[in-house]
């Protein structure tokens, strides 16, 4: 998913029935895992993780990522912060209500005294991510043997384009100095 994110590839199309649909991963608001050592924690988060350099220095440092924070579209849900812990061998999964956008803010079921109420919103969100989304997710996964070299390859472009925009940099500031 951080590949998909990074070389703005975050729409996965799939058809149900016959009928298009699209999953969306609108960004990667932060991630968390453990270094090769078992030592240290690596983190990274904010709105524009995935072209920072600490990004680089993460995927080279976490042997597994332990938490993955995202934010994510899906059927008539338009904004999903999903947050993923693998801390242990179990997967657990949260969502944070108060940031959804999406048809269940017009449902009369969460509602109370005029107002949302989150503890239902926040049941309605997570029934539909066990229910719906991540068997869906799985299911386009599942059998990806291409998803093999994806770390490596992300790496990969990542250095690329950090080479590329230091060497740019370099070549700006040579041009300011000449003159």
């Amino acid at each position: 998913m951080i590949s998909k994110i990074y070389h703005k590839e975050s729409k996965i199309d799939y058809e149900v029935e016959d009928e298009e649909k699209t999953i969306e991963l609108n960004s990667l608001d932060g991630v968390k895992g453990h270094t090769r050592t078992g030592l240290n924690n690596v983190s990274t988060q904010g709105s524009d993780v995935i072209n920072m350099l600490t990004t680089l220095a993460f995927l080279l440092e976490s042997e597994r990522l332990t938490e993955v924070g995202l934010n994510i579209s899906f059927e008539n849900h338009q904004n999903i912060q999903l947050e993923i812990n693998t801390h242990s061998k179990l997967i657990s999964l949260d969502i944070k209500p108060a940031d959804y956008m999406g048809a269940f803010k017009q449902n009369d079921i969460c509602m109370k005294d005029g107002k949302i109420d989150l503890t239902i919103l926040r049941a309605m969100i997570l029934l539909v991510v066990h229910l719906s989304l991540i068997p869906t997710l799985y299911s386009l996964y599942k059998s990806d043997s291409a998803g093999t070299n994806v770390k490596s390859e992300l790496i990969s472009d990542i250095t690329d384009d950090i080479t590329e925009r230091i060497e740019a940099l370099k070549e700006k500031n040579n041009l300011t100095e000449k003159l």
